[in-house]
């Protein structure tokens, strides 16, 4: 006489608890991961030739320390800044601090070439200042790190070590701004604090935006059923899917990327469906034969629903895998991980649930009370039906009109991958990203590699007809290349007005000679930003103010199209063209 179902209901009812049980467990070892950049399959050109350049010129992983104030050039910050510096320089995890210290002033006196470093000593007169803010604007290598308009920002580019990650650097970097306070106010920029700060978002959106989801599945629940079964069933067969789920996810070592962190509002909206139709059946049996014991009932509502909801779940189940294609590992991860949590919530719903109702007994409501729900939710749908079924044509019109609208608008969707662009408001990360992007030239790069003999005069003049063309257009922020430091080097063997002051030597050996003395002075690593070592390389380095999709595919088909005939040039590569690959990947 007893189904299967009802024989076997302890033993349902402890293995799926079990199983749930265990999952919970393997929840702390899950990790976030925000930078979709990693799950670009290896085979991908520009990640290759990134590692190239990285090899060739140094990380280009970079943190921006700002500091904001009406005018920044006073004694007191620069002071500030000059401290932040040394102490940063001795933090585990950046490999070296870039600052304005750095950077020398270039003069020839008495035949003989003159480096003193710009900032040698903090000015404490006005006179002083001013004058520093003349040499600043004078200077390429020194006006990089000023908001030149209105000097009220100052930097520090701390190139980090990948080794550690950005949220034991990023503290111990706050640690350090505590420890030598100041009236001027401290931003971070970069992309490793953008991820940082994505991590954060990612963590706060799971511990506050899934509550409220289920918080809100309850009200839904109750409103619809009006007892405590018809909202604890469907919750718990989606609290339990969703962490089966992240068990899974944690037991194979996956990390909680952007597109993850979407999985459990996708198991909220889809996985309490079954239950849902599993109790409204209960209750449709309770209240039309009310001689029917909760065993009946369970037994019942499995052999009614178990073939449609099956059906549906693995017609559900089977578009989800489809994302198993995907060639983004996260996006493929969600198909593997979504699957599995509608294929849990299936068996939940159709065992699980029935099992758990034949412990209970049933619900009758009284007519009065029914009445009442008749005025709202069904009384509503018995209108909707009737409406329905009386005007068939017009439904039909509608819906159509409705599908053709929804087709029209899948071709203004566009994809932008820039995770620049996720922060909105007055957050201290957008006010970070705005403040670099505008005055700062921006923190994201794009880089053409040069090969061969980059040390000519006549390559270096191809460079400068490069960085005229791009400092004029409106994406560019900052263009710089061993032609700057040339340049900058020239003022320390010709007077000013002099031939040859502030040009491009006429020989391939005047240049050598100017990258040799100057990288003799300490300045090594300045020159290798732009020149491996063994003078085989060289780059022409972009930064971008706006690192939209749209901008760099049009930027990068700028830089194709001006350097097509150009025999040294080998590629170009960066960052943003990552971003522009994965954009193409979603699609």
């Amino acid at each position: 006489m007893n189904h299967w179902i009802i024989k076997y209901r302890l033993a349902i009812i402890l293995a799926f608890t079990g199983i749930t049980i265990l999952s919970l467990f393997l929840l702390p070892k899950l990790t976030v991961n925000p930078d979709l950049d990693s799950y670009v399959p290896e085979y991908f050109e520009n990640k290759r030739y990134i590692k190239e350049l990285d090899s060739n010129f140094g990380g280009s992983e970079m943190i921006l320390l700002m500091l904001e104030a009406p005018d920044v050039v006073n004694t007191s910050t620069l002071t500030r800044l000059q401290v932040l510096s040394e102490e940063l320089a001795d933090l585990e995890g950046i490999d070296r601090v870039v600052s304005p210290f750095e950077v020398q002033d270039i003069s020839t006196q008495d035949g003989f070439i003159v480096m003193d470093p710009l900032l040698d000593s903090i000015p404490e007169s006005q006179a002083g200042l001013d004058l520093l803010k003349s040499k600043i604007a004078a200077s390429k290598m020194a006006s990089q790190f000023f908001a030149e308009e209105d000097f009220s920002l100052v930097s520090l580019m701390l190139i980090k070590n990948s080794d550690i990650p950005n949220k034991q650097l990023i503290q111990s970097i706050y640690s350090v701004t505590i420890a030598h306070p100041g009236s001027e106010e401290v931003l971070l920029g970069g992309m490793p604090y953008v991820r940082y700060s994505i991590n954060r978002n990612i963590n706060k959106v799971l511990a506050v935006l899934l509550p409220v989801s289920l918080c809100l599945m309850i009200l839904m629940l109750f409103a619809a059923f009006r007892e405590w079964k018809g909202v604890l069933m469907p919750f718990t067969v989606v609290v339990m899917s969703l962490i089966i789920s992240f068990g899974v996810m944690a037991l194979l070592g996956w990390q909680i990327s952007l597109i993850t962190v979407l999985l459990p509002i996708m198991l909220i909206a889809i996985a309490n469906d079954y239950g849902i139709h599993m109790i409204a059946r209960y209750q449709e049996l309770a209240q039309g034969d009310r001689q029917l014991s909760m065993i009946e009932i369970s037994r019942q509502i499995y052999r009614d629903l178990k073939r449609p909801i099956m059906v549906t779940g693995l017609t559900t189940i089977a578009g989800i895998m489809g994302l198993l294609t995907h060639t983004l590992v996260p996006a493929s991860q969600i198909g593997v991980l979504a699957g599995l949590g509608i294929a849990i919530a299936l068996m939940l719903s159709i065992w699980f649930i029935p099992a758990m109702l034949s412990y209970f007994e049933p619900v009758r409501f009284k007519k009065s009370s029914k009445g009442k729900r008749l005025l709202s939710v069904d009384r509503w749908l018995n209108q909707a039906s009737r409406w329905v079924t009386t005007y068939p044509k017009r439904v039909m019109i509608i819906a159509s009109l409705v599908g053709i609208l929804g087709i029209g608008g899948i071709f203004l969707i566009r994809v932008d991958t820039n995770i620049e662009g996720y922060f909105l408001g007055k957050s201290k990360v957008a006010r970070g990203i705005e403040l670099i992007n505008t005055k700062l030239g921006g923190s994201q790069f794009m880089s053409i590699l040069f090969t061969g003999d980059v040390l000519s005069p006549d390559l270096l003049k191809r460079m400068e007809s490069y960085e005229e063309v791009l400092r004029e257009d409106p994406a560019v922020g900052n263009v710089s290349s061993p032609l700057t430091l040339v340049k900058e080097l020239s003022k320390g063997f010709y007077y000013p007005g002099e031939e040859g002051y502030g040009e491009i030597p006429e020989t391939e050996n005047e240049v050598y000679q100017f990258l040799e003395i100057f990288s003799m002075g300490g300045n090594e690593e300045t020159v290798e930003q732009f020149v491996d070592y063994y003078y085989e390389n060289s780059r022409l380095l972009v930064s971008l103010k706006d690192a939209s999709n749209d901008e760099g595919k049009r930027l990068l088909k700028k830089m194709q199209e001006m350097t097509k005939d150009d025999p040294d040039v080998k590629y170009i590569a960066g960052p943003t063209l990552t971003k522009i690959a994965l954009a193409e990947m979603v699609i």
